[in-house]
């Protein structure tokens, strides 16, 4: 080394572990989760970019009514397609547990095997891989479909259900009830034909937009339309199944980032004043040093490389374990969630700049600016330790207080810098763990009034119209795509005489009008009087809607008008309908049935959604409850390094290490309760608007109602965690020696 002072950075940090090896600690395991996080995130990205072109992802696919013939299929080839068969049965296997069931695919949405082969026999059966794991199957195993057995004989997922969705406008997957699966040909005979479901999927022979995708679903469906009517259609842009994953993903990032650059300052505010105090510590062997010679330069890069050292340490050794271990935390949450290729970790620049480069930066440019103000003072100023120029001041005026009072405000007074960096701390640590804390209240919430809302227990979804019982309400129910928002938003044409009269007055709507519910209205933060524009499906049309009426006891995001209005804007007879509203389950021609959906169900498929979550809460709650100590343990460790002579003299005049401990640490203790107290309002506000950023991927609107006994919880873990550090700090005082703190010279 060209500086010889630079010889003691290995010294220190082997002589003052308890100095240094927290704020290690806690930078890398910062590193390790957020590298983790990235590694998966990135290599996820490219593993699904991978997948959608290898295995020739589907252009687009719409449903018929019936098996198309062949001079509507030679109609459709002429418009530059490739067209081919996607005919799928569903069938329950247990109680609301469904398989969506294909033949073995050759030439588009191309599976990948993670596990076994694909069927070859008629008694064999191939499912997606995360649907098996929800539900503990394994290779050999059986199970039964409409009364034959069939042989599991391998694991797989496929690039046009990424995400299992039953429903493209279902919130969330629902693995443990609803999966997809392979069988052979002769193996797809064995079902009821009457229940097969005549889907198409397609390649466009070019590359088209999105828009220019949109255009060519609305010409193929046109030629359709000609000799059979079409239940659904959807472009691979469009198709949930295919795009949610990527959605979901790009969500979590802005999130993660924020989360980092919160944690990365904070720390380094503790790092830059324990810099501080090293400095106050050493200020004669500085004063001396500066006038040897030494330049403030390479004293400055000698201070600097103890918080660098440390920090370039933390993010290798964290990416490595991220890299060969803690990856397979994040990347089991994902695939939990979603159908994807089986997984393999892949370098990441970006991971690498945001866990290495960008905590090094920060790091570096904190300290330099605290570093260099602190340096900035002549040697004979060091000498002396005068870090302050002393003014003509008032003082404040405690002279009608006690002597452990007085005591215990200077104590605060003195270590003000370092306690305005344990609130920043706290306020972060608080975020973290509430944050975790919540997911699954404010889910459980969101689902509970789904469910109370819902007007019908069952919304059943068909084919072509048929008798049912008189308590049945017709309804249409249809997709409809927002031109200015770029959405698509569920639509419901209800008959009159509906439950939903009572809410909405639907009955009274005029043509043009709308009634959209209160989760529409405040995710769009719209209006009664704002207009939105529809584009109808099928169709180059579009029309203006203006909005009537908000209905505040509807949370999900929705749009309702009369029956008859949604079937003008659809272009279809006035009396058409898809689907009936009822209280009790409907007997219905299977074959007739496209969808169900149950209002006690609803909850089951929440508790999958959070089940598969619950990683992510656990781990927001170590990394937060191990923030919470390592900063009150590293701060609490400043403030009494900083008052060894005091407390030396404390012990001399016959204060015990309990009363010592009452003057310093419960000094801090009653500063962080007050804080906490006070700081409610603003971590309610705060919590709450990182929540709703991350659950805007969602096309949902679900409030952030965090319950008042998370910040209880909270704040009792806090005050848990700072006994913890009391406890560990009285047993430093006790061991102080005040022989050799008082042989320290007073400038």
């Amino acid at each position: 080394m060209k500086n010889p002072v630079n010889k003691r950075i290995p010294r220190i940090f082997l002589t003052q572990p308890g100095r240094y090896f927290p704020i290690f600690f806690l930078l890398f395991l910062t590193t390790v989760m957020m590298s983790s996080f990235f590694i998966v995130q990135g290599s996820i990205k490219k593993l699904y970019e991978r997948d959608l072109r290898e295995k020739k992802v589907e252009s687009g696919q719409f449903t018929a009514a019936q098996e198309l013939n062949s001079d509507t299929i030679a109609s459709l080839e002429k418009e530059n397609i490739r067209l081919y068969q996607n005919f799928y049965v569903e069938e329950a296997f247990s109680p609301n547990k469904v398989l969506r069931i294909y033949q073995n695919r050759t030439s588009i949405n191309l599976p990948s095997l993670f596990q076994g082969r694909l069927p070859k026999k008629a008694d064999e059966i191939a499912i997606a891989q995360n649907m098996a794991a929800a539900n503990h199957q394994r290779i050999g195993d059986t199970i039964k479909l409409a009364g034959n057995s069939f042989k599991i004989v391998g694991f797989f997922s496929v690039p046009d259900y990424s995400s299992l969705l039953k429903n493209r406008s279902d919130l969330v997957m629902d693995t443990g009830y609803f999966g997809i699966a392979l069988v052979s040909a002769s193996g797809f005979r064995t079902f009821d034909p009457a229940s097969l479901k005549y889907c198409y999927s397609y390649h466009t022979q070019e590359k088209l937009s999105a828009s220019q995708a949109h255009e060519k679903l609305n010409t193929l469906t046109k030629i359709v339309h000609q000799s059979t009517a079409v239940t659904d259609g959807v472009t691979r842009f469009d198709n949930k199944c295919i795009t949610y994953v990527m959605d979901d993903m790009g969500g979590d990032v802005p999130m993660m980032i924020t989360l980092m650059t919160l944690i990365l300052i904070s720390i380094s505010f503790v790092v830059t004043m324990q810099a501080r105090t090293l400095i106050e510590d050493e200020a004669p062997v500085i004063g001396t040093l500066l006038a040897s010679g030494y330049t403030k330069k390479e004293l400055l890069f000698h201070y600097l490389c103890i918080p660098l050292s440390l920090t370039i340490l933390a993010s290798a050794l964290g990416n490595l374990l991220a890299y060969t271990k803690v990856y397979h935390l994040f990347s089991a949450l994902y695939y939990n969630s979603f159908s994807l290729p089986p997984f393999t970790p892949v370098f990441s620049l970006r991971a690498f700049i945001l866990t290495t480069v960008i905590p090094v930066s920060i790091m570096f440019f904190v300290n330099l600016l605290m570093l260099s103000l602190k340096l900035n003072l002549t040697p004979l100023r060091f000498l002396r330790k005068e870090f302050v120029k002393q003014k003509n001041r008032k003082t404040l005026s405690l002279e009608k207080l006690g002597f452990v009072h007085r005591f215990r405000i200077r104590v605060l007074l003195d270590n003000k810098l370092n306690i305005l960096t344990l609130f920043l701390g706290l306020f972060l640590a608080n975020v973290m763990l509430i944050f975790g804390l919540s997911f699954k209240p404010i889910f459980h919430k969101y689902t509970d009034d789904i469910q109370k809302e819902m007007k019908y227990n069952y919304i059943t979804l068909i084919k072509s119209p048929q008798p049912v019982q008189e308590d049945a309400k017709k309804a249409v129910v249809a997709k409809l795509d927002l031109d200015s928002l770029g959405k698509e938003i569920s639509f419901y044409g209800m008959e009159s005489g509906s439950k939903y009269e009572s809410s909405a007055h639907i009955r009274r709507l005029a043509p043009g009008e709308v009634a959209v519910s209160r989760g529409f209205s405040r995710k769009y933060q719209l209006k009664t009087g704002s207009r939105i524009q529809v584009k109808i499906p099928y169709t180059s049309r579009s029309e203006k809607l203006k909005i009537a009426v908000i209905m505040e006891d509807v949370h999900a995001v929705e749009v309702y008008l009369p029956l008859k209005h949604l079937n003008r804007l659809l272009g279809k007879d006035p009396s058409y309908y898809n689907a009936y509203f009822s209280d009790t389950k409907l007997s219905l021609n299977k074959d007739l049935l496209i969808t169900e959906i149950d209002r006690a169900g609803l909850s089951k498929y929440m508790d999958h959604f959070l089940d598969s979550f619950q990683s992510v809460s656990t781990t927001l709650l170590v990394v937060s409850l191990c923030f919470y100590l390592i900063l009150l343990y590293v701060l609490s460790k400043l403030i009494l390094d900083k008052s060894r002579t005091d407390i030396s003299y404390l012990k001399i005049f016959g204060f015990q290490t309990g009363e010592i401990s009452r003057i310093y640490i419960a000094s801090v203790r009653n500063a962080v309760i007050l804080y906490l107290l006070l700081l409610m309002p603003l971590l309610d506000i705060f919590t709450k608007k990182l929540i709703q950023i991350s659950f805007r991927k969602l096309d949902a609107y679900i409030e952030a109602s965090i319950p008042f006994y998370m910040y209880l919880i909270a704040f009792v873990l806090g005050i848990a965690v700072y006994v913890l550090v009391q406890f560990l700090q009285a047993g430093k005082i006790s061991r102080l020696n005040m022989a050799e703190n008082l042989k320290e010279v007073s400038g």
